[in-house]
């Protein structure tokens, strides 16, 4: 970028809760919210064209369905009844909706579907942590397909100094 010296590629302020009731030894009722949103502008390159601001994109989803934990550090969450809500706060003439899957013109969307939510943490040694987030959502009525996976793993290298390695690859 010749235009910036700094550029943020992708920030994200994130909060997710869960609420289970318990209907069978390894299986949950389950309620969950996922809200996400940008905080920073971030820039196209070589241009003033913003690809994010604060609160663009907003997204929300809340899901209600079963949770099944076989083992202590996995929980998957098949929901058959899930809610999407996108929403642009800020809809200048630099920042293009559809590349958040809003149709041109709005600012919000509102979808219903399904979403299965799998989550693992693996610690094969003490100073070794390997964590997993896979989660995919299927709209009904827009017929899109989400699919968002976080692997992280933690190396404790001593009590001071830690190194973090993740990988994130989604699709819209």
């Amino acid at each position: 970028d010749t235009l910036r010296m700094f550029n943020i590629n992708d920030d994200q302020f994130r909060i997710y809760s869960k609420f289970g009731y318990q209907i069978a030894k390894k299986l949950y009722v389950s309620a969950s919210a996922d809200f996400r949103t940008s905080i920073w502008n971030t820039w196209k390159a070589n241009t003033n064209n913003r690809k994010t601001a604060f609160g663009t994109p907003t997204r929300f989803n809340f899901d209600l369905g079963l949770d099944y934990k076989p083992v202590a550090d996995l929980s998957i969450i098949v929901a058959p009844a899930s809610y999407k809500m996108i929403h642009a706060l800020q809809t200048d003439s630099t920042i293009l909706v559809t590349d958040y899957g809003l149709p041109a013109g709005t600012d919000i969307l509102n979808d219903i579907g399904s979403s299965i939510r799998v989550k693992w943490k693996w610690v094969p040694l003490r100073e070794i942590v390997l964590e997993t987030e896979l989660y995919m959502n299927y709209t009904y009525l827009q017929r899109t397909f989400e699919f968002d996976w976080q692997t992280s793993c933690n190396f404790v290298i001593n009590r001071f100094l830690t190194t973090r390695l993740t990988l994130h690859p989604r699709f819209n």
